[in-house]
């Protein structure tokens, strides 16, 4: 079972019904170090962000052009 980006492995259903509980009184709130989607804003340096090209500028990409080759 996976809660709040945390796999819980192998609980039974007195663990179950205890981390129930402390989800509904809000006791399980930590975010793990690696962040969580959404969650966490994250801020990429400029020297690592991926390139962005105008539609216009740009060719069709080698593999679109080899699926079209096998038909």
């Amino acid at each position: 079972m996976q809660i709040n980006y945390r796999y819980q492995n192998q609980i039974n259903e007195s663990q179950f019904d205890e981390i129930v509980k402390q989800i509904q009184a809000g006791e399980k709130t930590e975010i793990p170090k690696h962040g969580a989607l959404a969650k966490i804003r994250q801020h990429i340096p400029a020297e690592r962000m991926a390139g962005f090209q105008s539609i216009d500028e740009s060719s069709e990409p080698v593999w679109l052009k080899r699926n079209g080759e096998a038909e």
